[in-house]
């Protein structure tokens, strides 16, 4: 189970139109001046400007979230926070440069490990570096992944998907969602008839009400306002929705079934399929987003921007406008690792079910 990158649309119009609004909201907050430290430790960046490097364009989905949480971290730090965009070579670039930067804790960067891991396993580009060596800072967390379908679809189940006797036409813009409905399909010998080329979640949302493809998935937070108006039909869950979810989309998705569901009471044909089936169901969704230093970074730097990335992301304002983008929450550092092995994992079936 995959967390993707996460964005709230209204509609697939409004969507653009919200994150426009956003960046014209968050830009003044890339702070050009730190307010003193309330730590009595001195702060390691003490005179030294912090670069958070945001490795997709203005408006996209890392860099909401950097310029949501960076003034946070400038007040926390006491320090200057700058975000800057190297967006060339779908995220791949500005990965690469934040791992490659001084290790002085200077430089924070931005991965989602499971779009990595599917790129190496596929042929596609992917970051030049080792995921489990860079200093891992913290994590945001998202909401459920969500399949859905079009209401005048023939596909009211996604059982109806799989049973379908032609190849069904899935909507997918690459990343951990493509990998999560490709491994779903291959569990049961079916192979993604997959619809590529949307470069954000809000494409992806267009694309599916202009009719590109009756399926797609990505995180409910969005499709929730398409599911609410009745637009998209939800037809799987990779986990029940968590506390604090809308009263109406709780009542919306009360009988739609998850990954659990599947493995009871719709098994795999083949023992590899009911494997790798179970590995998505025990995978964990979220978190996906990892912020990230370089390698060698010392220790109090390290600390130091840990502890910080933890007050900002439970902070009630930070919260509020995350949660405006489909995230929310606070992963500590010392899980990274672990949920990358367990990425890690599902390597061998990407390379037999999907590689291109």
């Amino acid at each position: 189970m995959i967390q993707s990158h996460l964005r709230l649309a209204r509609t697939a119009v409004t969507a653009i139109s919200a994150s426009v609004i956003v960046m014209s909201m968050l830009v003044a907050c890339d702070s050009s001046s730190g307010s003193k430290n309330n730590s009595s430790a001195k702060s390691y960046c003490a005179g030294k400007t912090v670069r958070f490097l945001s490795p997709d364009d203005p408006g996209g989905a890392f860099d909401i979230e950097m310029r949501i949480i960076g003034p946070a971290i400038s007040q926390i730090l006491g320090c200057p926070v700058h975000v800057q965009n190297a967006p060339q070579g779908n995220t791949i670039l500005g990965e690469d440069l934040a791992a490659e930067a001084s290790p002085d804790g200077l430089t924070v960067g931005i991965v989602q490990p499971s779009k990595d891991l599917y790129n190496k396993a596929t042929g596609g580009k992917a970051a030049n570096f080792d995921l489990t060596t860079v200093e891992f800072i913290g994590s945001t967390e998202g909401t459920p992944n969500v399949v859905i379908s079009a209401p005048n679809s023939p596909y009211k189940t996604f059982e109806d998907v799989l049973k379908s006797p032609t190849p069904v036409k899935i909507l997918g813009s690459g990343g951990s969602a493509q990998l999560t409905i490709t491994m779903l399909l291959a569990a049961y010998g079916r192979k993604a008839d997959l619809v590529s080329g949307y470069s954000s979640q809000a494409e992806l949302i267009q694309g599916f009400l202009r009719g590109d493809g009756p399926v797609t998935n990505s995180a409910l937070a969005g499709f929730q306002s398409i599911i609410e108006s009745g637009k998209a039909h939800p037809i799987l869950l990779d986990v029940e929705p968590a506390e604090g979810e809308s009263a109406t989309i709780v009542n919306l998705l009360k009988d739609v079934p998850t990954y659990q569901d599947l493995v009871k009471d719709y098994p795999p044909p083949t023992a590899d399929g009911a494997d790798l089936l179970q590995k998505l169901t025990e995978y964990k969704s979220v978190p996906g987003d990892w912020f990230f230093t370089a390698k060698n970074t010392p220790a109090n730097a390290v600390k130091q921007l840990q502890d910080a990335f933890q007050k900002a992301l439970v902070d009630p304002d930070v919260q509020k406008k995350l949660q405006a983008v489909g995230v929310s929450g606070y992963v500590s550092a010392v899980n990274a690792v672990k949920d990358i092995e367990a990425m890690q994992e599902l390597v061998p079936y990407m390379q037999k079910y999907a590689a291109k």
